[in-house]
């Protein structure tokens, strides 16, 4: 047809067919129309629905630098770009999902994707660690379900974002089997875990400031008082 497109955004194409080889010609036809003489992945995506591969990596780069307020800038960014919450959150669900899988099969599972985007999953992967990868599917999970009948849908993916991103506040048992991998992931790099309340952490062999002796009161100064 002498239109140039770009290798992601055929692909999406293809996915978007679902294995049905019309369906996706269809697909094909109507980016097509859409595209005035060029396609690229960011243009199919929004003519189909979905959240570019890139803001997503940026809510999951948010999540995992425990960054409630960017995760919501990003979330926000996309939102205001057309894309609907239970879209988003499906989309965030499917990137977890991909994640989990080229990360845990070390490669023996095949998962349709370009080379950026299998390194894009690998660091996630590394960074996150396969329990926090589960404990946010289930969470985002969650949270997809009771968008499908609550009133504000983007309320309920706001709330879960911000829990996942403040694992400080999480006390189940499996937030606290993420914490410990984390530091064990951390021990073993010799790095300082990603993430976290950094004002909340005391550098090796710097003295704690100074506090401020409590003013003794004697007997005269009590009757005063």
């Amino acid at each position: 047809e002498g239109v140039e497109a770009s290798e992601e955004a055929l692909t999406l194409i293809a996915r978007r067919g679902a294995g049905s080889a019309r369906d996706a010609l269809s697909f094909l036809d109507q980016a097509l129309v859409h595209g005035d003489g060029r396609l690229d992945v960011a243009r199919v995506e929004t003519l189909f629905g979905g959240t570019p591969f890139a803001r997503r990596a940026l809510v999951i780069d948010a999540l995992i630098a425990e960054d409630a307020a960017s995760a919501l800038e990003s979330v926000t960014a996309i939102l205001d770009g057309g894309v609907e919450p239970r879209r988003l959150a499906d989309d965030l669900l499917r990137y977890l999902r991909d994640t989990f899988l080229v990360s845990a099969s070390r490669g023996r599972v095949t998962v349709e994707m370009t080379e950026e985007e299998r390194v894009q999953f690998e660091r996630h992967g590394t960074q996150m660690g396969a329990a926090a990868v589960m404990r946010a599917m289930e969470r985002l999970g969650d949270a997809a379900m009771e968008m499908r009948r609550a009133p504000d849908p983007r309320l309920v993916l706001e709330i879960a974002l911000v829990r996942l991103a403040r694992r400080d506040l999480d006390t189940s048992i499996d937030a606290l089997v993420d914490r410990v991998g984390r530091l064990e992931r951390s021990l073993a790099s010799g790095s300082p875990p990603v993430g976290g309340d950094t004002a909340a952490r005391h550098e090796p062999g710097t003295p704690d400031a100074p506090r401020e002796a409590p003013t003794r009161r004697g007997p005269q100064a009590a009757r005063d008082a």
